[in-house]
């Protein structure tokens, strides 16, 4: 859906502001399509797909009217085959080419202005990425030089930060060889489950401390925001240790829902408490 400046629907775009898709692109049930705008105003729009047929994760170009454009791949569409509906992780343009992370699969793909595998990256398009198959992978963002930097999840006990070079490799000028741990910093217990980085190359993760695994039903829980230096340091100008703790709702608990960065650089946090009911917060810190 689009909408003016003003919050209206843009009736110029689809039906009355609004473009539906057909149930077995599974666009309509994902949570994890991904969207962004070219420069031409057109949608360009990353999702899992499976009609029964053919799975995997399809890439499609609308024109700033919302109609398919048909100069984008087969009548507007580009699917990535895989074995199953993937989900992307992440998708940026680069020079008006789609590049689109699934750390499921580990793998990044990038296709053409005209919406084809590119030939000349990876092998037919797809690039795998040299990642650990014993972590969780999360989140994860593609820079805008190609360095992809991904989150990958342990337990309450910590995370770890990876990046990694254009060619997929691990990036030996980020901390240890690529790989940055994320330890409990300020409270015995953290979680990590967002990630943004900012224009700087400067990286903000977002998610939530307990003090107490015996807290019922996590009540004790604080959301978190942490800054990392491009150079794969915690970054200990902010908020003294590196990491911003809020209990936004005190006696509930926090689930850090996404994260990004204010126009001056400060970022803000969407916090969803739960119970007894279901309520979105926003955190914002400054820098």
């Amino acid at each position: 859906m689009r909408f003016t400046p003003t919050g209206r629907p843009d009736r110029t775009f689809g039906t009355g502001g609004r473009r539906e898709f057909a149930s077995y692109d599974a666009l309509a049930a994902s949570t994890d399509a991904q969207l962004v705008m070219d420069s031409e105003g057109r949608a360009v729009i990353a999702h899992a797909y499976d009609d029964g047929v053919s799975k995997g994760t399809m890439v499609r170009r609308l024109r700033p009217n919302g109609s398919d454009d048909t100069s984008f791949g087969s009548s507007g569409h580009r699917l990535i085959p895989a074995a199953d509906a993937s989900s992307p992780t992440f998708l940026r343009l680069r020079n008006g080419r789609p590049y689109v992370l699934d750390l499921r699969h580990e793998r990044l793909t990038r296709l053409t202005a005209s919406g084809a595998l590119d030939a000349s990256f990876g092998v037919g398009g797809i690039l795998t990425l040299n990642l650990d198959d014993d972590y969780q992978f999360g989140r994860g963002v593609i820079m805008p030089d190609g360095r992809v930097v991904a989150l990958r999840r342990a337990d309450l006990a910590g995370s770890e930060v990876l990046r990694l070079r254009p060619n997929g490799t691990p990036d030996p000028t980020f901390s240890d060889n690529g790989v940055l741990p994320i330890g409990n910093i300020g409270a015995p217990l953290n979680a990590v489950d967002q990630l943004t980085v900012m224009g700087n190359g400067t990286i903000l993760l977002g998610g939530y401390a307990v003090d107490s695994l015996d807290a019922p039903g996590f009540n004790g829980a604080r959301s978190s925001i942490t800054r990392v230096t491009p150079s794969g340091e915690i970054d200990t100008t902010f908020s003294g240790d590196g990491r911003a703790f809020r209990d936004v709702a005190p006696g509930y608990y926090e689930i850090s829902a996404d994260l990004t960065i204010a126009p001056d650089g400060d970022p803000v946090l969407l916090v969803v408490s739960v119970s007894p009911s279901i309520t979105a917060h926003l955190l914002r810190v400054q820098r």
